[in-house]
């Protein structure tokens, strides 16, 4: 919701902690160096967390293939058989605006 997001980035200054499901691309503005950051994720990647963590003056957006506490709870969790790989795959594309 649009305007929940609103609300939660205006106390930006004292954290942020959003996790979003996403069709698989997640963008935000960074007005202060005028660029655009986009996560391409792909499923399983299609859970995006942005966090920040004051008083550092950075904003860190990650791909993740499951919730908080998942490993608990099991929900998405992915499991790989010894001596096995899966790929997966994402990306961040920075624009200037």
């Amino acid at each position: 919701n649009l305007v929940k997001t609103e609300n939660l980035l205006r106390n930006s200054f004292k954290g942020i902690d959003l996790l979003m499901y996403s069709s698989g691309k997640t963008s935000f503005l960074d007005y202060g160096l005028k660029r655009k950051i986009t996560l391409i994720n792909p499923s399983p990647f299609d859970i995006s967390v942005i966090w920040s963590d004051p008083p550092r003056q950075m904003v860190c957006v990650e791909p993740w293939t499951s919730p908080r506490n998942s490993l608990a709870s099991g929900w998405r969790k992915i499991n790989i058989e010894s001596n096995s790989f899966q790929k997966l795959f994402a990306s961040i594309i920075v624009e200037n605006l």
